[in-house]
């Protein structure tokens, strides 16, 4: 639908159709919907003649089509009730097309002529208005006011001409001015609605409501109540709105649009499949309803056609430039390549979900859960620490450092050639190498030395794991988990248990657990590793009562512990 600003809303009573109350094109004219309104007239062509042409003159000249206004114009010269109408019509379109002096000429004539009748005198203002000659809007209004004060219509004009001058507040008083002098005069609550829709859009829903009082059957202040609650987050009001303005039968592929986000934040999710099947048919290519039905089918977890949906959606943009991506559109795509276990191409959306929105740190937590399932620890920890430091701090939780944690832990474990391919493949990452670096020395010689680089990498996950369990450890220090999970990153720092690091971690376990008269699985686990670890760490020192004493431990809690009865056999002996 044709943009274009144009100011003719009035309705000439001598041919309306009983505004708000049949619905007519001229009421979807009136509010500058040329789309329906043309569809209208042109489907009721035949009924009236003259009155079609005359308007389809207008939506031409509004569409910026002159010589197609021209020709409807014409046409509906044939009727004595449309001629002056349509001579006006005539020389506007003089003016806009380069010819003011006849134009203006031709509306002076047609004002000597009909002097005296204000319906005349405001289309000739609307003409003037339409061309920016704002001076002779003016003064027309001042003649206007002399011959009859309390029309409406004036009121409804000079407001029209203060918003193209952007003085909406004043306008909203020449509105209110109207409706003062004509309780009943719809056009006046449709404008002041929409001056107020900027200022207070409670005020706006009132207008409408009244209007509604007045004319209960008119349906165009529903659209225009979907729209002001949809975008104040009353969706279900919207779609109530919508809903009964769609029953009218006439509407626009726009309306369908906002139609389906309403009903898509209220998980309305089968009514808004059909509704957006309806806009795709007239419009298969709507980048809007393109990027809905996506949204629709990841919603309802049809992941096969939402794959086929995204295919068809990116491209489209390459061709309407009006249009852009925002984030939530590869974040829903990732979503559904995630739901396909296609985790690569999902962790790619999500990454340029990202480069659009980088406040959206819950992305950070996904790319790390999904490379986390890759084996690709230490890129999972990475993102998950941009997750917790770019968070708000009063909304990271224990899990969220003990999670991180594991993964840097997992990371400082090679265990199989896949673990050391992702390891390899950061080799040539220069933020990575500058990250495990101390200076720029040491920065020479990981990217000169394979195995020193390694070396660096595992000390560097280390490290991290470390600082995050001690976070777990300061948010729960009553509980086991964060000393539980220090004690084995401290045990991978002394490999050969030689200084007793994680000593001090075990012991905090046993003096939180050991006392405690019943023991979960996990709680009875936990104590058996601190009792192997103190008991391996005593073996080592050759202290026989705490070797008998952390391996009988063990196997009492785990009584075919073969390590345990291994040590104690060789003690016996």
């Amino acid at each position: 639908m044709n943009k274009v600003k144009f100011f003719i809303v009035l309705l000439f009573p001598i041919f309306t159709s009983v505004f708000a109350q049949k619905n007519s094109g001229i009421d979807f004219f009136s509010i500058k919907d040329y789309e329906l309104a043309k569809k209208y007239f042109l489907q009721h062509l035949s009924a009236n003649l003259a009155e079609a042409n005359y308007y389809l003159g207008e939506i031409a000249f509004a569409e910026e089509d002159y010589g197609a206004a021209v020709n409807y114009y014409n046409q509906g010269l044939t009727n004595p009730k449309f001629d002056p109408y349509c001579k006006i019509g005539l020389a506007k379109t003089k003016i806009k097309t380069g010819d003011r002096t006849g134009g203006v000429a031709d509306l002076i004539a047609v004002q000597r002529r009909f002097s005296k009748e204000i319906d005349i005198l405001v289309a000739i203002g609307y003409a003037y208005l339409d061309n920016q000659i704002v001076q002779e809007v003016q003064t027309l209004l001042r003649e206007m006011q002399k011959i009859e004060k309390s029309n409406p219509k004036i009121y409804v004009l000079e407001g029209d001409m203060l918003r193209t001058q952007q003085k909406h507040g004043e306008a909203g008083g020449k509105y209110d001015m109207a409706i003062y002098f004509d309780s009943k005069h719809a056009p006046a609550y449709i404008k002041v609605a929409e001056v107020y829709e900027r200022i207070n859009w409670r005020v706006a829903v009132e207008k409408l409501k009244e209007l509604l009082e007045i004319y209960p059957d008119f349906i165009i202040p529903y659209r225009y109540l979907g729209k002001i609650y949809y975008t104040n987050g009353y969706y279900q009001l919207a779609v109530d709105a919508y809903k009964t303005f769609f029953e009218g039968g006439y509407y626009t592929v726009d309306d369908i649009t906002r139609y389906v986000m309403a009903l898509y934040v209220v998980k309305d999710y089968e009514e808004a499949y059909r509704i957006i099947k309806e806009g795709l048919e007239i419009t298969p290519n709507h980048f809007v309803l393109n990027r809905l039905q996506m949204y629709l089918a990841a919603a309802t977890q049809q992941i096969e056609a939402g794959l086929r949906y995204a295919e068809f959606f990116f491209p489209l943009q390459k061709n309407q430039k009006e249009f852009d991506f925002i984030a939530m559109d590869f974040t829903i795509y990732a979503n559904l390549l995630k739901d396909a276990k296609m985790y690569d191409e999902a962790i790619e959306q999500y990454k340029n979900a990202l480069k659009i929105d980088s406040t959206d740190v819950g992305l950070f937590k996904e790319i790390a859960t999904l490379t986390n399932q890759k084996q690709q620890s230490g890129i999972a920890a990475d993102y998950y620490q941009k997750y917790i430091k770019k968070s708000d701090p009063d909304k990271v939780e224990l899990i969220d450092f003990l999670t991180m944690g594991r993964y840097y832990y997992s990371a400082s474990i090679l265990r199989s050639v896949n673990d050391t391919i992702n390891l390899l493949n950061r080799y040539q990452d220069m933020d990575f190498v500058i990250a495990i670096s101390e200076d720029d020395i040491q920065k020479d010689s990981v990217i000169n030395n394979q195995e020193y680089y390694f070396m660096i990498a595992l000390q560097y996950y280390m490290k991290q794991a470390d600082a995050a369990f001690d976070e777990v450890i300061a948010l729960i220090p009553e509980g086991y988990t964060g000393y539980l999970w220090k004690g084995r990153i401290q045990s991978l720092l002394d490999p050969d248990t030689e200084l007793g690091l994680a000593k001090p971690f075990y012991e905090k376990i046993i003096e939180l657990l050991e006392d405690r008269e019943e023991k979960s699985k996990m709680v009875l686990d936990a104590l058996k590793e601190a009792y192997q670890y103190l008991g391996f760490y005593y073996y080592l020192l050759n202290d026989k009562p705490n070797i008998l004493l952390y391996w009988n431990q063990v196997l009492e809690i785990d009584p075919e512990n073969q390590s345990a009865k291994d040590v104690l056999k060789s003690i016996k002996k």
